[in-house]
């Protein structure tokens, strides 16, 4: 069987993945520092932390939308 949880080719991507996935899951001070540190280290941290939040919106855009497509044809009360 393969290994289906294997990494990817960039180990920024890698780390600004592990990173991005603590503070979703658990978000706390400290993994929020340790985000801020990393990022200001290397602009290619940067864009990897971009590529996986742009990585996470067409994932969630894609997954809402077959959850419930109704939402899309709700009306929006804006107060």
């Amino acid at each position: 069987m393969p290994d289906i949880a294997r990494k990817s080719c960039d180990p920024d991507f890698d780390d600004a993945w592990r990173l991005f996935t603590a503070m979703h899951d658990a978000p706390s001070s400290s993994t929020a520092q340790d985000l801020v540190e990393w990022l200001a280290k290397c602009p290619r941290h940067v864009q990897a932390f971009d590529d996986v939040l742009t990585l996470w919106a067409l994932a969630g855009g894609g997954l809402i939308r077959r959850v419930n497509a109704a939402v899309l044809h709700a009306p929006c009360n804006v107060q």
